[in-house]
């Protein structure tokens, strides 16, 4: 894996191609490997996820997703995604991945994107990658099949956190003028919003 990344030319597209073959098959064919070993391989394979070419990161996320999703769904595998992430560029990457994890065929989610997502959201993930993977989700995913993103998040956020639901839907409000949003999950939305301003609880938003 060290000698893959070193090798690795964004400016020579022939390698590159080669390259991403290469960890795509070793995804496939080594995962039980990977799977056992996957600290490791994710402390030299981050360097490819936080790259600051939007490709790289984007093949990387691609090829990495296979195995995330054939991890076990916990707090720990959260950690261990967001815990080298430092700059801007590595922060895209993550919330790369985890949209690759969460994306499934087509405009589809993946069967296992609720229990990804109520782990991110029960995490101490920055508001800021979660309103990234949110708004790339939002971009991508079929509009009536969005709902169970925004029942995760509607589930998970209470007290202070629910200024980052505010946020959430402002931006995907804004993104489009709105239009990537279903009629389905504006009612739930705001049938939430209700439930908040009946409630006794006071938010500083």
């Amino acid at each position: 894996m060290p000698k893959i990344v070193a090798v690795l030319d964004r400016d020579n597209l022939k390698l590159l191609d080669k390259v991403f073959q290469l960890l795509s098959f070793a995804m496939k064919f080594l995962i039980k490997d990977i799977k056992s070993d996957i600290k490791n391989v994710y402390t030299i394979f981050f360097e490819l996820i936080g790259h600051s070419n939007r490709y790289v990161r984007k093949f990387a996320s691609q090829s990495l997703s296979f195995v995330i999703r054939k991890l076990p769904i916990n707090k720990e595998l959260i950690e261990m995604i967001v815990e080298p992430m430092g700059d801007e560029n590595s922060m895209h990457g993550v919330s790369d991945l985890f949209f690759e994890v969460l994306s499934g065929q087509g405009e589809d989610l993946h069967s296992k994107a609720r229990s990804v997502l109520a782990e991110i959201l029960k995490s101490n993930c920055s508001w800021e990658l979660i309103r990234m993977i949110y708004l790339k989700l939002v971009n991508s995913i079929d509009t009536s099949k969005q709902l169970p993103m925004f029942e995760e998040l509607t589930e998970h956020l209470s007290g202070d956190s629910l200024l980052l639901l505010f946020q959430v839907c402002n931006d995907c409000v804004q993104l489009k003028f709105g239009r990537r949003i279903h009629e389905i999950t504006v009612v739930h939305l705001t049938q939430v919003f209700q439930q908040l301003l009946k409630s006794d609880q006071e938010f500083d938003c």
